[in-house]
């Protein structure tokens, strides 16, 4: 995956840098870039092409649903996951449905390798 880009919102500092500290130690050559919820992640994409993203679902202003369908609409090939800790079925199936990948927090590596494998799926 060298030379991709991703990105990571999430209103939580410290999951942003725990799931980019693993994303480094599981794909060297991947360059990503936080944010901080949707307006920071919008203001971000104007001067930024991104390959994969990592979506939490609750965040203030702009929710992570919203959020992710305007990553889509303006990165139609791109791979994007909704991060979150609310697990109830309707959250899931909404992700599959709009052809998102799903995510349980807390992120591990386990997790990530998840999203990682799904990455190259979807690249091949």
């Amino acid at each position: 995956m060298a030379s991709k880009r991703t990105l990571i919102v999430d209103d939580s500092l410290s999951t942003r840098m725990m799931t980019a500290s693993m994303l480094a130690k599981l794909c060297p050559d991947l360059a990503v870039v936080q944010a901080k919820d949707g307006a920071d992640a919008l203001e971000k994409c104007q001067d930024d092409e991104f390959d994969y993203c990592l979506v939490d679902v609750n965040m203030p202003g702009i929710d992570g649903f919203e959020l992710a369908g305007k990553l889509r609409e303006k990165y139609p090939a791109a791979h994007i996951c909704m991060l979150t800790a609310n697990i109830q079925s309707k959250i899931q199936e909404r992700a599959a449905a709009a052809g998102f990948q799903f995510l349980a927090k807390p992120v591990t590596p386990d997790k990530l390798e998840t999203f990682v494998s799904a990455c190259k799926d979807h690249d091949a």
